[in-house]
């Protein structure tokens, strides 16, 4: 029997000299961690703290979809993961 994986992101912050701050979203599921992300920059820590959520509600849609699009991933792997509502 296969084990369904839930497509689920993760973050990391990157603080800048400026004080300027990038937020990259990549899959929680380390097997497929390095295959796709995102990123974001935001004036500051204060405001990416605050539309982190929006980001990964809006990224995470976004992702699967380009993930299961990509044709170097074998549909074998693809296949065990799915997105929750």
């Amino acid at each position: 029997m296969i084990t369904m994986i839930e497509f689920v992101l993760t973050h990391s912050f990157q603080l800048r000299p400026d004080g300027t701050v990038g937020v990259c979203l990549r899959p929680s599921d380390a097997t497929i961690a390095d295959y796709i992300s995102t990123w974001r920059n935001y004036d500051d820590i204060t405001q990416a703290n605050a539309e982190l959520g929006d980001f990964i509600l809006e990224m995470t849609p976004l992702l699967y979809a380009d993930f299961q699009a990509m044709e170097n991933i074998p549909a074998s792997i693809k296949s065990i993961y799915l997105l929750e509502d």
